[in-house]
């Protein structure tokens, strides 16, 4: 758990301190950030998602997992988190802050990775790497949504620890290199919307999609 637990803190600490350095940032510096950002963000996840090779799976996965309508329990989470632990926090967009960030970070294949070596080999290279690219991100996802990408941490330690624990039952993820290109391009198909969320062009429930990261290994186990 070691590794999780410095995935964690990399993403608590980056946050807070890009927070803190939003103070000093005028709102005209900050648009403009975010519209980079979203930019960025877009062109990294299509550039992943493009490693898709079955088309079929990829379409079944989304419309499937768009079904479960969660948004409500994950601004439910994310509004808990906001009168519990930031009661000073005014930003109407914590939740969606939290949402996003939790999806940022969560997918990849490095996240899964890197916790089932973590958990078997007590190999912890991959999230110490993983670590050292979140902070970074963290820190600007920070500066520009808010404090609600802080609270996305609690996210990752969740997933990444139960991946951790439960390491054992689930190699067959980092054996299968075609289920990881699979799952990888899913993710990253969200890590889209983020982008073209923070640009402004969409307003997608991006809560809403995450059952399609489940729904992916599912399926690809039904079709192979």
């Amino acid at each position: 758990m070691i590794g999780v637990l410095v995935n964690v803190v990399a993403i608590l600490v980056g946050a807070i301190i890009g927070v803190l350095f939003n103070k000093v940032l005028s709102e005209k510096i900050t648009s403009a950030v975010m519209m980079s950002l979203g930019i960025v963000t877009f062109i990294i996840g299509i550039k992943t998602a493009l490693k898709i090779q079955n088309e079929l799976l990829l379409t079944l996965s989304v419309a499937i997992g768009t079904i479960i309508d969660i948004d409500k329990y994950v601004n439910d989470l994310g509004e808990f988190f906001k009168k519990s632990f930031a009661k000073n926090a005014n930003d109407s967009r914590f939740a969606e802050a939290f949402a996003s960030a939790s999806i940022l970070f969560a997918v990849g294949a490095m996240s899964v990775l890197g916790s089932i070596e973590a958990g078997l080999n007590h190999d912890y290279s991959v999230l110490f790497l993983k670590s050292t690219l979140d902070f970074c991100a963290a820190l600007i996802y920070g500066s520009t949504l808010g404090i609600g990408v802080a609270f996305s941490s609690f996210t990752i330690l969740v997933f990444e620890g139960l991946i951790a624990l439960f390491a054992g039952s689930l190699t067959f993820l980092a054996k299968d290199e075609l289920l990881m290109n699979e799952f990888s391009a899913v993710g990253n198909l969200l890590v889209m919307m983020i982008g073209l969320n923070l640009m402004g062009v969409t307003k997608v429930k991006l809560a809403n999609m995450l059952p399609s990261i489940v729904m992916v290994v599912v399926l690809y186990s039904f079709i192979k």
